[in-house]
């Protein structure tokens, strides 16, 4: 259907007259021309279906004009012709009907499409439009979706800062808690950029599925620096080193295997998320201890602690 017909539908636009009267044949020509602008605006990558579309295809074979007829009562003839089905679909009395085709697109230019489509209807203020459709509808829901998940994502992070103080009750330990975590996301972020990710669902599900895990490795190693009793070098390694990297890089292998997924939003998915717990180890195992001791030498660090109780 997307290849036959210049696309899916993606849009159904209702028009009606601001004064609530009926449409006569001057405001069918001036439909006519907002339909052209639209068209014009999808660039010969989409199309509409419309009263007006179809009386022009009709015109066509009579007279070889792609135009509406001169006349109301050519127009009138034309359009009873078409099948009853089709003239209950798109009426031409006091509402007007257009169904955009256009290509499957992902939440963001299908928002930038949808943004420039509402500026050539502004410009028609005689008419009032209303959007709709189920391509639109569900847009709209993934668009409040991630909202959702966007707003849950701070939250998260909120608590989980004040949690975190509530225990450690350092403040310098909460900074380099928050920058190492904060790390991973902001670098996710700009994998998106880079790598031309649709914003949608499934990638903006990475940020608080991610924060999960690093918290976890970062509240662990924080915890293991700042005991009364530190560890040796060897019993960090043992202890904390070798499961953060035998458990982070067995998630990171199975969420990057979902990155050859056939399905777009699925592989997005596991490539970011695979790419931020990675970063977040890293994060982990190498700036957290340097924030927390002050010390770019670990050993070192455990050596003198040691030494000096």
């Amino acid at each position: 259907m997307e290849r036959e017909l210049l696309g899916i539908p993606i849009a159904e636009i209702e028009l009606l007259k601001k004064d609530g009267a009926e449409l006569g044949y001057e405001d069918l020509l001036t439909l006519d021309k907002l339909e052209n602008d639209v068209l014009h605006e999808l660039g010969g990558r989409g199309g509409i279906i419309s009263a007006n579309q179809v009386i022009e295809e009709a015109n066509y074979l009579y007279t070889g004009e792609k135009k509406l007829p001169a006349f109301e009562l050519s127009y009138e003839t034309l359009k009873s012709q078409t099948l009853p089905v089709f003239q209950r679909q798109y009426p031409i009395q006091q509402r007007y009907r257009l169904t955009i085709l256009g290509p499957s697109m992902n939440y963001g230019p299908y928002q930038e499409s949808l943004g420039r489509i509402k500026k050539i209807l502004a410009k028609y203020p005689q008419f009032q439009s209303t959007v709709g459709g189920i391509y639109f509808h569900i847009m709209q829901a993934q668009s409040s979706l991630i909202f959702i998940l966007t707003v849950s994502f701070f939250w998260r992070i909120l608590v989980m800062a004040v949690l975190f103080f509530i225990y450690f009750r350092k403040f310098r330990l909460l900074v380099a808690f928050l920058l190492s975590n904060e790390f991973p996301v902001f670098a996710c972020i700009l994998f998106l950029y880079i790598f031309r990710f649709s914003f949608n669902i499934a990638t903006v599900m990475v940020f608080p599925v991610a924060i999960g895990i690093v918290v976890g490795n970062t509240f662990h190693i924080i915890h293991a620096l700042t005991k009364r009793e530190l560890p040796t070098f060897e019993e960090y390694f043992n202890t904390i080193v070798i499961p953060v990297l035998i458990g982070t890089m067995t998630l990171v292998l199975g969420f990057a295997a979902l990155s050859f997924y056939g399905f777009v939003p699925i592989r997005q998915f596991g490539g970011a998320l695979a790419f931020t717990v990675f970063l977040g180890m890293f994060s982990a195992l190498y700036i957290v201890p340097t924030l927390v001791t002050k010390s770019t030498d670990l050993r070192g660090f455990l050596s003198r602690a040691k030494e000096g109780a």
